[in-house]
C-alpha cells in the first residue's frame, strides 16, 4: 500500500461520521456543479447517494473473500484499502476511500452479516 493511501486513511479515520458524510456530499456537489450547499444538505445528499448505492456496495464487499478474511484482522488500513479497491468502480465521483472509512466505522461485519449468513463469498 502506498504511503499516501495510509496517510489519507488515517486522516479520514480521524473524522466523525457526519464529517465523512459531508465530504461525500461535497464531492457529489462538485461533481454535478451545483452551487455550494449547506452542511445539512451535503449530509442529506450523501445519505441519499449511499442509499441508492447500498445494494451495489453490499454485493461488492460482502461477496469478497478478501474482505471476509481481512475483517477479523487488526490491520484496519489493509481492510479499508481492500474495500476501497472493490468500490473504485462503484463510487464514481466520490472517493472510495471516504466511503470505505465510513463503512469501516459503521461496522463491516454488521453490514455484511446477513449476506455472510446466507451465501458464500464469490471472490
Amino acid at each position: 500500500m502506498e504511503k499516501t493511501h495510509g496517510t489519507l486513511i488515517q486522516y479520514l479515520l480521524e473524522r466523525s461520521e457526519s464529517e465523512l458524510l459531508q465530504l461525500i456530499g461535497s464531492e457529489l456537489d462538485s461533481t454535478f456543479h451545483i452551487r455550494p450547499s449547506s452542511r445539512d444538505s451535503l449530509i442529506k445528499e450523501a445519505k441519499r447517494w449511499l442509499s441508492r448505492k447500498e445494494q451495489d456496495i453490499r454485493k461488492a464487499i460482502c461477496g469478497s473473500t478478501r474482505i471476509r478474511n481481512h475483517v477479523h484482522s487488526d490491520d484496519n488500513l489493509v481492510l479499508i484499502s481492500a474495500i476501497a479497491d472493490l468500490l473504485s468502480s462503484i463510487c464514481t465521483g466520490v472517493s472510495p476511500f471516504t466511503v470505505s472509512v465510513l463503512l469501516y466505522k459503521r461496522g463491516v461485519k454488521e453490514f455484511c452479516l446477513e449476506c455472510w449468513k446466507t451465501r458464500k463469498p464469490e471472490t
